[in-house]
This record gives structure tokens, C-alpha cells and sequence, in this order.
């Protein structure tokens, strides 16, 4: 009994040739990787725009803010003279880094919560309009913030 055969001698040579062709390909050329381009840094507005369009758009806003925020920079500290309510403070910020949102009460002060991280999510803090005493936005020391923070308080 024969052995099957499966193709003519040139389909098989060429089938061989085709194979190592590929296996081959690339090997013994000069071609250097190609690194990534930087993505161009973005403009002031641009930032600006970013930081802004996260918040959420209310007719309810009572105090909103947006401004550069950069390395070791403080920002200064806002005591808002609230009526009685309920209240969000919302921010966000665009570029790279995170601030610290420090905030007291009448009843207590709360240290660095939450982080604000430029370049993704709003943070979001609720509380009692006649208690908020004073709230400020600080640079965190692990990771030094570069871009644009954008703050609103908004009754809810």
C-alpha cells in the first residue's frame, strides 16, 4: 500500500520557502525600535476646560472657583457663611498630581480627605451648611500637583 500524498513537489518546495521567508523576516535588519511620541503639553485653557467639565452643572451652585495649582503651592482658605441646608463640595482637578482637600466643622477637622487626583474622577464631600466652618486645598506631598483645580460648592 502507497503512502498518501499530499500536494505536488513544487507546492511543497514553495510551501517550505514561504515558511522560512516568514520565520526570517526582519532578522538582520538595522531597524530600530520607534519610541512614542509625548502627547504636546496641554494649554492653560485646555486644562482649565477639563477641570470645569467634570463638575456637575446645577443651578444650585453657591460658590465655585478655578485656578492654577502648582508643586508646594497653598492655596488659600475659604470660609464659606453657609445658610442652613444640605450641601456637596465637588472638585476636580486636570494635569498630573493630587491636592489635599482639609476641611473643620464645628464639631470636627478632618485631615486630607479625600485626595483629588489631577486627571481623573471629581471628589465629593457632604455636609451641613451650618457647620462647614472652613475648608482649603493643599498640594500633596507624594504626589506635587501641575494643572488646574476646579471647586463648587452646590446645594443638594
Amino acid at each position: 500500500m502507497s503512502r498518501p500524498r499530499y500536494g505536488t513537489p513544487a507546492i511543497r518546495v514553495a510551501s517550505t520557502a514561504a515558511a522560512v521567508l516568514l520565520l526570517t523576516a526582519g532578522c538582520g535588519t538595522s531597524r530600530q525600535p520607534v519610541r512614542p511620541t509625548a502627547a504636546p503639553p496641554r494649554s492653560e485653557g485646555e486644562l482649565r476646560r477639563q477641570a470645569e467639565a467634570l463638575l456637575t452643572r446645577s443651578s444650585e451652585v453657591r460658590l465655585h472657583w478655578t485656578g492654577a495649582v502648582e508643586k508646594r503651592q497653598r492655596l488659600g482658605r475659604t470660609t464659606p457663611r453657609l445658610p442652613a441646608g444640605k450641601y456637596v463640595l465637588e472638585a476636580a482637578c486636570a494635569g498630573t498630581g493630587a491636592v489635599e482637600l482639609y476641611w473643620n466643622t464645628k464639631e470636627v477637622d478632618n485631615d486630607a480627605e479625600p485626595e483629588v487626583r489631577c486627571g481623573g474622577g471629581v471628589a465629593r464631600s457632604y455636609f451641613n451648611g451650618e457647620n462647614l466652618v472652613a475648608f482649603a486645598f493643599e498640594p500633596s506631598d507624594i504626589y506635587p500637583p501641575s494643572g488646574f483645580l476646579s471647586w463648587q460648592i452646590v446645594s443638594s
